[in-house]
Parts: structure tokens; C-alpha cells; sequence
């Protein structure tokens, strides 16, 4: 009994069962010890990159000047209430900063505020997400507030 394509199979002494050789099986898959290790190594490299890049951060990261400018011909009610929002975003009180956003959502804005809106409710989540990965205890108690009382449902 033989199989082709590098899957040859040895038969050893009588009552042995014919099994693949480990060498060729990791040929097969395309991989091997070295290269697999390699791999982990690089990725594990990349992922601190990463890591190290989003740390240097202070605060959320800031809206973009569209998203500031959205809010130029706002009326003064929801002007303030973005700049409290983008203040609270900036601290990391992020059950304050998506309260205030997803309340705006609900007054009705303009397209061009929507999208800003949105974007900062985006950046304040992943800069939320990132605390918590980091094990920030103030983080992970937004988190659970947040899930007890979404901002985004009705009140």
C-alpha cells in the first residue's frame, strides 16, 4: 500500500501498521517546526508593535477636523454636548463619552454630524476595548456598566 504526492508510507517490521512519516506529513502541510516557530515569532512581533504604537497614546484618540467642523453651524445645545462628549472621550470616562453620543444620535443631526458621531462612538469603543485588554480595572468597570445599561437603547 503506498500513497503519492509525498505521503509515502513505510511498512516496518511484521505486525507494525504502515504509517505516514512525520517528515513527510509536515512537507504535505506545507510546514515544519522551524518555519511554524518562525511564524509565532513574527506575528508575536507584530502584535507587540501594535501594542506598543497604541500605548503611546494619552487619552482617546482626538475626531477629525470634519467631524469638528460637522458641528460648526450646530445649534449651541449640541455643540456643547459634542465638546463634553470628545472632553469625556479624551479622560476615559467612557460611560459619559458614549451616553453623551448615542443622546445625540437621538436629537436628530445631519448627516455630516451623524457620521461624525459615529466615528467617535467607533474610536471611543476601541480605545475602551484597549484599556480593557491592558487589564485597566476603570475600563473593565465602564465595560460592565455599559452592558448592564447600553447608552444606545432608548431610556
Amino acid at each position: 500500500m503506498a500513497i503519492r504526492n509525498d505521503l509515502s508510507l513505510h511498512a516496518g517490521a511484521v505486525g507494525e501498521s504502515a504509517l505516514p512519516r512525520r517528515d513527510c506529513l509536515a512537507k504535505a502541510a506545507g510546514t515544519c517546526d522551524a518555519t511554524y516557530k518562525g511564524a509565532k515569532l513574527a506575528l508575536g512581533l507584530v502584535a507587540c508593535i501594535f501594542l506598543l504604537v497604541g500605548c503611546g497614546q494619552k487619552g482617546g484618540p482626538g475626531p477629525s477636523n470634519a467631524g469638528t467642523a460637522a458641528f460648526d453651524n450646530a445649534s449651541q445645545e449640541l455643540k456643547q454636548t459634542w465638546n463634553l462628549a470628545l472632553e469625556a472621550s479624551r479622560t476615559n470616562d467612557y460611560v459619559k463619552a458614549q451616553t453623551l453620543l448615542f443622546g445625540m444620535l437621538r436629537q436628530q443631526p445631519t448627516p455630516e454630524q451623524t457620521t461624525a458621531i459615529q466615528n467617535e462612538i467607533a474610536l471611543s469603543r476601541q480605545h475602551l476595548e484597549a484599556a480593557v485588554q491592558q487589564g485597566d480595572p476603570a475600563a473593565q468597570a465602564a465595560l460592565r456598566q455599559l452592558r448592564q445599561n447600553p447608552p444606545n437603547r432608548p431610556h
